[in-house]
């Protein structure tokens, strides 16, 4: 399964219209090129350690899904726990 697929499948059966998660991997698309492992390569904020993920978590928000993934055990390159995060920051 193509990552693209991946992403729908996992975003519809986590609720989310088919045009909705079409729009969200749009957006994963500009912000990582769909590379769950991806850290932003020049971070803007000096001492940053820059977006990272599918949708470029950054500052509290990074340490925030960090923490989530850790309580989860799972890599932080997750595909599942990055969309299980989206969705708890969702609700």
């Amino acid at each position: 399964m193509d990552m693209r697929a991946k992403l729908k499948a996992g975003l519809t059966q986590r609720g989310l219209a088919p045009h909705i998660a079409d729009a969200f991997i749009m957006n994963f698309q500009d912000e990582s090129g769909l590379n769950p492992g991806i850290n932003e390569a020049s971070p803007t904020v000096p001492g940053s350690r820059g977006g990272y993920g599918l949708y470029q978590l950054t500052g509290p928000r990074r340490r925030q899904y960090e923490a989530f993934a850790s309580q989860k055990g799972a890599p932080l390159d997750s595909v599942d726990a990055q969309l299980d995060f989206m969705m708890e920051e969702l609700r």
